[in-house]
């Protein structure tokens, strides 16, 4: 498993440490934490060496921006990814990532999802959000609650929870992918409601 995911939030530490625990207690299996960002992989030769060294059966990959953005990385997790099964691969995180895709997958084959509204404009998030009712606003291609907001309508404008208060925000729409970043919400300063 990568080292830095240990070194990550308490409860992906309490997560870990059951897993680990777990494994440990299986008598086949020992946790081996590899640094994903410096192991030094440059060819299939030397991803297949290094997991007959260390008789891996399985990856345990859990992606983070903060690391897939880096090219070492990237690159060491396609090199192993042909030689070991990996749990939690990029290609999971890409699918579950996009949580438009996921819950239509999820309603097709039958799990229960919550209802939400789809808001890509300004004009559609006023639409479908209703004066004094409080909603959870979620970007749909980010994970671990990164740019989850609480907020509620005030006339034509916004109001965010943050910081144990109501502070009214600033939505403004983006331009490109409309699928990914439809709009941005801005605290606009210490104004408290």
């Amino acid at each position: 498993m990568p080292k830095w995911l240990y070194r990550s939030d308490k409860s992906d530490r309490m997560f870990l440490d059951e897993l680990i625990s777990t494994i440990g207690k299986s008598g086949k299996y020992r946790v081996l934490r590899i640094d994903l960002q410096k192991l030094n992989l440059q060819t299939d030769d030397d991803a297949e060496r290094f997991c007959a060294k260390h008789n891996l059966a399985f990856i345990v990959q859990y992606d983070s921006h903060f690391f897939s953005d880096s090219k070492i990385y990237k690159k060491n997790l396609a090199l192993l990814e042909k030689h070991v099964p990996f749990v939690n691969s990029m290609a999971s995180h890409a699918i579950g990532h996009n949580k438009i895709f996921t819950k239509r997958l999820l309603r097709e084959k039958g799990v229960p999802v919550l209802d939400d509204t789809i808001a890509t404009s300004h004009s559609e998030l006023l639409a479908a959000v209703k004066e004094n009712e409080w909603y959870v606003v979620k970007p749909p291609d980010r994970g671990a609650g990164e740019g989850v907001r609480l907020i509620q309508r005030s006339g034509r404008g916004f109001l965010d929870y943050y910081d144990k208060a109501w502070r009214r925000v600033i939505v403004t729409e983006t331009s490109g992918n409309v699928q990914c970043d439809p709009y941005r919400i801005d605290r606009s300063g210490n104004d408290r409601q």
